[in-house]
């Protein structure tokens, strides 16, 4: 009997219809109609949280986004017309909306899991930020290669913390593993930003998970660390300093104020049509900055005539203080010296050498001519302090307004080149291009042995030590028919992906070198 039993459990639902629907025709076609009513309100609310719109909207629930298009879809289907028409039992209360949501995001957060755990290895990313409810939030990414070497980041989510020490981010990462089933020993790198809660030696969330996982190598953000080194040049010299602080404040009285908004607009659509408009100053992001200055240099003409039209119909005596203020440092040199100069730096175009610097000194020349700028001028000569003097010499003072600006320009590019490689400059970094050596050595049939120790020491147990060198020398051979002037990791990477999987498993340790 016991057996029978099992056999009737365990068949019933492949031979047997519900016994609600056995009974009644109408049970079984009301069941029908209620699913497909609810598949219709769940591909509602995909369709809103798909498209970043809130379900609520302003006003009474009934003019919600979510009832509103709902009831736009009625209108081709009679059967959820008379669904809507219910009293009760509807599956459109926020409780059931934020349910549906529940469970969407859940699923998502599956498959995102799932995607990460086939992909082997992972890198862990985490940034703060404060919302705008001024609370402290948590937003962690991961960063995994897929077996074609396609690179893929996923947001998982944003976790509200009352505190951002340390070893409370820890523990949120930890849970945020545990909860998706990725050990922390398939971490092989961790990136977030230079602060000491994030970065520092002794206590920071990289040494705390380092411990745990030697291999998970620390990078600071390649972005903010850039970020960082273009901040740093800027704030070392005077005249680029300055250049910035005009231009947000052309920002601030263009963008803060319809009326010289309205005005800029008029006079671009009559002066210059054709050009770009005017970017505001990013805040944050030093390396986008030099859009708004290029924009400057665009509508310099275009400026110039606003500040006249603005002090015409401006009353308000700091406005026109302001005003005055930018209208009188866009007439002198220095500010046309330093618009050039941080677009070209910011925009990543200079070149450290005298013929590049004449063309650059021709193109400034150009525009302050152009726009009746102020003309560049000699310094006085001054004698050095007395406790400086040596011997009876004349001091080297400048001999034309080159010799002045050509050390500006070349102090600037030092000290961007000095900040960058201080900035990245790292241990993860360093590590991360050995990795790299290894496939562009072998590739070029290079020396690489020193490279391929440091990488064997640190990554050892996730290679088969005794093909490395082998596959190596096959992928040596493989590469040889290629100008070495090409090859460069996207080209490793291309050649790879075309070969057929049954060839690519010929280089199952290549596969690794190349996915890290």
């Amino acid at each position: 009997m016991h057996k029978l039993a099992v056999e009737v459990v365990v068949t019933l639902p492949r031979t047997h219809k519900d016994i609600g629907e056995m009974l009644s025709t109408t049970h079984a076609s009301e069941k029908a109609v209620n699913r497909q009513c609810l598949m219709k309100i769940a591909q509602n609310i995909r369709f809103l949280a798909r498209q970043g719109l809130s379900l609520r909207g302003d006003g009474t629930e009934d003019n919600s986004n979510f009832n509103q298009l709902l009831l736009l879809r009625t209108l081709d289907d009679p059967t959820l017309h008379t669904w809507m028409q219910r009293k009760a039992e509807k599956y459109t209360s926020p409780e059931n909306q934020n349910e549906l949501l529940k469970i969407m995001a859940q699923s998502v957060t599956r498959d995102i899991a799932a995607t990460i755990a086939s992909s082997g290895f992972y890198t862990l990313m985490a940034d703060k930020v404060t919302d705008a409810s001024n609370v402290e939030q948590v937003a962690i990414c991961f960063r995994s290669v897929d077996d074609n070497f396609d690179v893929h980041e996923d947001f998982i989510g944003m976790y509200a913390v009352e505190s951002i020490k340390a070893d409370i981010l820890v523990e949120i990462l930890k849970d945020t593993l545990l909860r998706l089933k990725l050990p922390i020993a398939n971490c092989c790198g961790q990136c977030y930003d230079g602060a000491a809660n994030m970065a520092g030696v002794r206590n920071g969330v990289a040494t705390q998970l380092l411990k745990e996982e030697p291999r998970a190598t620390f990078t600071h953000c390649y972005g903010h660390a850039l970020n960082l080194a273009t901040s740093d040049t800027v704030k070392k010299n005077k005249i680029l300093r300055n250049t910035l602080d005009t231009t947000l404040e052309i920002s601030k009285l263009i963008k803060f104020s319809p009326r010289r908004d309205a005005i800029f607009h008029k006079l671009k659509s009559e002066i210059a049509p054709e050009t770009p408009g005017f970017r505001t100053l990013c805040p944050t992001r030093w390396t986008v900055r030099a859009a708004s200055l290029q924009s400057v240099i665009n509508n310099f003409a275009v400026l110039q005539e606003l500040w006249d039209v603005a002090l015409d119909v401006c009353t308000d005596s700091e406005a026109r203080a302001r005003i005055g203020g930018v209208k009188a440092n866009m007439k002198t040199f220095d500010f046309v010296f330093g618009l050039v100069l941080g677009q070209r730096l910011l925009a990543h175009t200079i070149i450290h050498d005298n013929t590049h610097f004449d063309l650059f000194w021709q193109f400034v020349i150009q525009i302050q001519e152009k726009f009746d700028i102020s003309a560049p001028e000699l310094p006085r000569n001054r004698k050095a302090p007395a406790q400086l003097q040596i011997g009876s010499s004349e001091g080297d003072h400048p001999c034309t307004v080159q010799d002045v600006y050509r050390p500006i320009y070349f102090e600037c590019i030092d000290f961007i080149v000095s900040s960058i490689h201080d900035r990245f400059n790292q241990p993860g970094y360093i590590k991360l291009v050995k990795l790299e050596n290894v496939l562009l050595k072998a590739s070029k049939n290079l020396s690489y042995q020193e490279d391929l120790g440091a990488v064997l020491e640190c990554y050892q147990s996730d290679f088969d030590v005794s093909r490395v060198s082998t596959q190596l020398q096959l992928f040596t051979t493989a590469m040889a028919e290629f100008d070495q002037s090409d090859i460069c990791i996207p080209f490793i990477k291309s050649r790879i992906q075309s070969i057929s999987s049954a060839v690519r498993a010929n280089f199952s340790e290549m596969h690794f070198l190349e996915g890290s």
